[in-house]
This record gives C-alpha cells, sequence and structure tokens, in this order.
C-alpha cells in the first residue's frame, strides 16, 4: 500500500496543476510544520488527494470522495502525537497541523439499538 501512496503523490508532484503543493507526509516525518503554500496534498483512506488553501472541513473531504449524504459519515484527523480528533461537519481545520498525519473517512456510528 505504501508504494501505491508514494506513486500517487509522485505523479501528483509532477503534475503542472499543483505546482508549489506540498505533501503534508515528508514534514510529518521530520516533525515541522509544512510551509504555506497554494495547496497540500494528504492522504485520505489511503488515497492522496491534493488541496487547495491551507484550511478545510469534512464536508469538503467528502465533496472530493464523492461520499454522500456527509452527515452520515465522519472525517477522522489522524495525528502521530496525540489522539485523533473527529471535527464537526462544517468545523474547519488545518492542513498545516504539526504531526498531522492523514485523514479517515468513515460511517458515522449509529447506535440501533436507541432508534
Amino acid at each position: 500500500m505504501e508504494n501505491q501512496t508514494s506513486a500517487q503523490l509522485t505523479a501528483l508532484e509532477a503534475s503542472d496543476s499543483f505546482k508549489g503543493y506540498y505533501p503534508i507526509e515528508k514534514f510529518l516525518k521530520k516533525g515541522e510544520q509544512p510551509p504555506v503554500a497554494p495547496g497540500y496534498f494528504i492522504r485520505i483512506n489511503s488515497i492522496v488527494f491534493p488541496f487547495e488553501g491551507t484550511t478545510l472541513s469534512p464536508r469538503e473531504v467528502m465533496e472530493r470522495m464523492y461520499i454522500e449524504p456527509p452527515e452520515d459519515h465522519v472525517v477522522r484527523l489522524d495525528f502521530v502525537d496525540r489522539p485523533s480528533v473527529e471535527p464537526d461537519l462544517d468545523e474547519r481545520f488545518s492542513l498545516r497541523l504539526v504531526g498531522l498525519e492523514s485523514l479517515a473517512v468513515r460511517e458515522r456510528y449509529v447506535d440501533y439499538a436507541e432508534c
């Protein structure tokens, strides 16, 4: 899986459409905050995606991944040095967070016993 992710990242970095974008994982390995850039590459569910800007919301992540309805899913921010976080659907978060490793999207847990 790691080789596939590396190949995706290499192809995206070579694209003229993403000049100046930084792969977040390269800074993670050094324990550094990514520099301000026009955009970033980040791994979501083992697939590398480009995102423009320095902040985004879980709703934007799900739109990029064609996941509908977004209300039935959550985005988890995975860090190397602290517990994961699940921001609200429209809560913006920075892609420049130190230690941000990847994002994961999953279906929202529903307790059918309470329905």
